[in-house]
């Protein structure tokens, strides 16, 4: 009884937190939208400390280990002797803030933001444009812009504030609903980026959307780029390049009549950034001005940030915040840097097994490996004993049976009947619907699933989509391994029975609406590909530059053979698809032809020279209309062909060859 009340006090100081952390956050948003307005806030002081308040009785009653109360110590210290310098509380809040996000949904605070300050920053725009408050065009000039350019900026300071904003948003978005995004909505942040320089002319945020989204997109297409340490390690040369530049140009500022000659182009390129360093009186924010800690004095403004960075919290404050910028980036290179303490444990069971993955298994005897094993699982059972908490050990248990079929699963099978014993004892205990599996992270408990199913022979991707489909209670786990099982089915055998019955479970036991549309979609393309329906329209060119319609063969059995210059299994079956060409070539109601997806008309042509394909049959290109054509006729794998009858209806499709020849022959027999 009395634990249950402690666990309801607890719950309910949580809550609290919780609310204390949402409501500075909405508060700070406010500010934010309000400083961006042409409004002046007279409570703007007032209303950071109210904020300040909110975040720190968040801090009070979060639970840190010694480790994390030393650090948010260490950084307080840091942070209030910058304040004492310099009359700037940034640092302080700062660190308050950062401190109070312990035990936050940190994607759910996201979505606040973004949400929040896209509908402040429509407000403002909606006011300026009705002439309430603020300008819609900033005719601001200087910085490389003309006097008397008009530049959008939408009830917001000025032009670079707006792009700069849309640029945050637009990032945010991105990491928030990347899964969801499909080819238009990254042409549409495309058209937006150019859009936003148009409007604003703003070339620096420009460069950064762009080179936001190339990135973004291409790490969204190839998430394997992400686990190069490489992308790291560079992320990182290129901030310290620009922090060694700032200091520089801090440096050679003084000295502007004596710059080098690429500085002054560099300068130039940035519009005079360089040269207003200098600027201002007693020589503005040169190195010699630069302090341990800030001075209340310094208030200039400088257009570079690192350097604004230094000159107005001081050289310990500056170096303190590049060194903290320096771990995220090596989060990438150090993964156990990043990692939760969850994670470090996983982590460390897996190394503690992976010794035995490192044994000889062709030659270690049954017997020895079997010690080797039992000491490691025992070594293992203890350091999950010692664990804090009853889930962290039923997660880490959890992780051990994956490594133990890992390990001596993989070696079982030749060690005889006592080793097989031994492991069937070893996995009684384990439940594959304790609800802890899906609190693992997705690789865990995706291998888990995995060596579970090997060990219970359930071999087939598509059996192994259904037993995740009516096991697994996490929505996303489920999409991410059944929807590449849809996806693959689709490609190799097209709409088969196999994928029907698949495509029944996801829509019986799937919990993430994602996976049910993406099921749902994929078979109305298949049902549009089916047996009775129209087939998709084209026109080709053949070999001899004649343009042909699908139509142009109304009252003819059409065989399309779908193939590339690439695809070995292709041009092997090339020569029987001939013959059974000439077989029937004196039936006017029959046309085979090919269609070649990967090479231009002349190289294409060449192709077919070589192999003694040209003039043996009706050749079509694929070029120009390629990714249309695979899109109708849903093509993935090939070698692909595709029978369709006199009304233009498809017949057959997805058959491979000697399957689809043999239905012709018994069709016109």
């Amino acid at each position: 009884m009395a634990e249950q009340i402690a666990h309801t006090k607890n719950g309910k100081i949580e809550q609290f937190g919780r609310i204390c952390f949402y409501a500075g956050l909405l508060l700070e948003l406010l500010i934010v939208i309000l400083d961006k307005s042409s409004w002046i806030n007279p409570l703007e002081g007032q209303m950071f400390r109210v904020s300040f308040l909110l975040f720190a009785c968040k801090l009070c009653v979060t639970k840190y280990s010694k480790k994390e109360w030393l650090a948010v110590l260490a950084a307080g210290v840091i942070a209030g002797l910058c304040y004492l310098s310099s009359d700037r509380d940034e640092a302080v809040r700062a660190v308050v803030f950062v401190a109070s996000m312990k035990g936050i949904d940190h994607k759910k605070a996201l979505r606040v933001v973004f949400y929040v300050t896209l509908t402040g920053m429509a407000v403002l725009a909606m006011l300026s444009l009705a002439g309430v408050l603020g300008e819609v065009w900033d005719a601001g000039a200087g910085y490389g812009i003309k006097e008397g350019s008009r530049r959008l900026c939408l009830g917001v300071g000025n032009s670079n504030a707006l792009a700069i904003m849309i640029w945050a948003l637009m990032t945010l978005g991105v990491y928030l609903f990347h899964e969801k995004m499909k080819p238009v909505h990254w042409m549409l942040l495309g058209v937006l980026t150019v859009g936003v320089y148009a409007a604003t002319m703003t070339r620096t945020t420009f460069l950064i959307m762009a080179a936001t989204l190339v990135l973004a997109f291409v790490l969204e297409k190839f998430p394997q780029i992400a686990e190069k340490k490489s992308l790291y390690i560079g992320g990182t040369a290129i901030t310290a390049v620009g922090i060694l530049f700032s200091v520089y140009a801090a440096y050679i500022s003084d000295w502007y009549d004596f710059m080098p000659g690429w500085v002054v182009k560099i300068d130039r390129i940035l519009t005079g950034r360089i040269a207003s360093i200098y600027a201002f009186e007693n020589g503005g924010g040169v190195l010699e001005n630069w302090k341990l800690f800030g001075d209340p004095d310094y208030i200039e403004y400088f257009d570079m940030g690192y350097v604004r960075l230094f000159f107005w919290y001081g050289i310990i404050p500056g170096l303190c915040c590049i060194i903290l910028l320096f771990l995220f980036n090596l989060l990438g290179v150090v993964p156990s840097m990043g990692q939760t303490q969850e994670e470090k444990v996983y982590s460390k069971i897996d190394l503690m097994y992976n010794v035995l993955n490192q044994k000889d298994k062709a030659t270690l005897p049954a017997e020895e490996y079997s010690k080797c094993f039992d000491e490691v699982d025992l070594a293992v059972m203890l350091m999950i004993d010692s664990l804090p908490t009853d889930a962290l050990k039923a997660k880490a248990e959890l992780v051990a049976y994956k490594n133990v079929m890992n390990t001596l699963g993989l070696y079982v099978d030749r060690g005889g009947k006592d080793l097989v014993k031994k492991y069937k004892k070893r996995l009684k205990g384990l439940d594959m619907k304790s609800p802890f599996i899906d609190e693992l992270p997705y690789i865990y408990e995706a291998n888990l699933y995995g060596r579970y199913m090997m060990n219970n022979k359930i071999g087939m991707s598509i059996k192994r989509g259904t037993y995740v489909l009516k096991n697994s209670r996490n929505g996303v786990f489920q999409r991410r391994f059944v929807q590449p099982i849809l996806q693959g089915y689709m490609a190799y055998y097209g709409y088969s029975d196999s994928l029907r019955m698949l495509m029944k479970d996801v829509k019986r036991y799937s919990r993430d609406s994602q996976l049910l549309a993406f099921s749902e979609e994929l078979r109305a393309k298949c049902l549009a590909l089916s047996k009775g329906k129209v087939a998709p329209a084209f026109t080709m060119m053949d070999e001899d530059g004649k343009t042909y319609q699908l139509s142009d063969f109304r009252g003819k059995y059409v065989l399309m053979d779908i193939w590339a210059t690439t695809c070995g299994p292709c041009i092997k079956a090339m020569p029987g698809l001939i013959e059974t060409s000439k077989q029937y070539e004196n039936y006017d109601h029959i046309v085979i032809m090919s269609f070649a997806l990967n090479v231009g008309q002349e190289g294409w042509a060449k192709f077919l020279r070589e192999k003694d394909f040209a003039g043996k049959m009706v050749h079509m290109r694929c070029e120009s209309n390629i990714s249309q054509f695979m899109t109708d006729y849903a093509v993935g794998v090939l070698l692909r062909y595709v029978l369709i009858d006199p009304e233009g209806k498809i017949m057959a499709r997805d058959l491979r060859r000697e399957p689809m020849i043999e239905y012709i022959n018994k069709l016109f027999k």
